[in-house]
């Protein structure tokens, strides 16, 4: 049961990603298509436009991706079609669990189709020497903890917004509004918290120290690696911490609108 709520939920929100994803892939080749004509003023002024517009629908895909997993969550759990979901033969964890893994999955989709138009848009010469340069053991490795550091974080806002969610609609009265409100706080202070122990950790680190200390003919390859280590660790307790606390708060009932 729970592949085919996953399976249907992916339905859901990808049908109407898709929208986004081909707008992104389409401005990210025509962007790279104008970066051959910035000889000219016109051509150069065209290639900025379509730049900056690919960026704007780099930070859209992301963000319309996140507000669809909410929405999906929100619709099946306290909207109309609520009342069939809540009387399948299906235990709430199952299908509490179904949305996060959709939800999961579906931002590491836009996150990959953000990567291949960025890549399109940016890649050249210089980036390909860059990355040449920093293409070793410790390279890879840095390369591997910013993209697992990216999903982590992507999984935590929507833990934030799921909880808040869950919480909000334990009220009686102004449900969606204190659901926004108890997600934006939980985000912030829980973001606050990650800092100042990733702060103490590098404080306390002989290794780390040098990055919050240290401003110039700095090596950072080293450090970089222990602080990414530390920062997933502490994403990743996060949010287990989180999905374990959203589940049970779930599983003890919903209020339906």
């Amino acid at each position: 049961m729970l592949r085919k709520l996953v399976k249907y939920d992916l339905k859901w929100i990808e049908k109407f990603m898709l929208i986004f994803y081909t707008i992104t892939i389409i401005i990210s080749i025509l962007a790279r298509i104008s970066s051959n004509f910035t000889d000219t003023v016109a051509g150069n002024i065209l290639y900025q436009i379509l730049k900056a517009t690919a960026i704007s629908a780099f930070v859209s895909t992301f963000i319309n991706a996140l507000i669809r997993v909410l929405a999906r969550f929100s619709l099946h759990s306290y909207k109309d079609e609520s009342y069939l979901i809540h009387t399948l033969p299906v235990e709430r964890k199952t299908v509490y669990n179904s949305k996060i893994v959709s939800s999961i999955v579906s931002m590491f989709i836009s996150l990959v189709v953000i990567l291949i138009g960025f890549l399109i848009v940016f890649l050249d010469t210089n980036m390909i020497n860059a990355i040449k340069d920093i293409v070793n053991v410790s390279g890879v490795w840095i390369i591997l903890g910013l993209a697992l550091t990216v999903i982590l974080e992507s999984t935590f806002m929507i833990l934030a917004g799921i909880i808040g969610m869950i919480l909000g609609h334990k009220s009686n009265n102004n449900r969606m509004a204190k659901s926004v409100i108890i997600a934006i706080a939980m985000y912030f202070i829980l973001q606050g918290v990650l800092l100042l122990l990733v702060y103490l950790f590098g404080l306390m680190d002989t290794d780390m120290n040098v990055l919050f200390t240290v401003t110039e003919n700095l090596n950072v390859i080293d450090p970089m690696k222990k602080l990414l280590v530390v920062v997933d660790i502490l994403y990743l307790l996060l949010v287990t911490i989180m999905y374990f606390v959203g589940k049970r708060q779930y599983s003890k009932g919903v209020n339906v609108e």
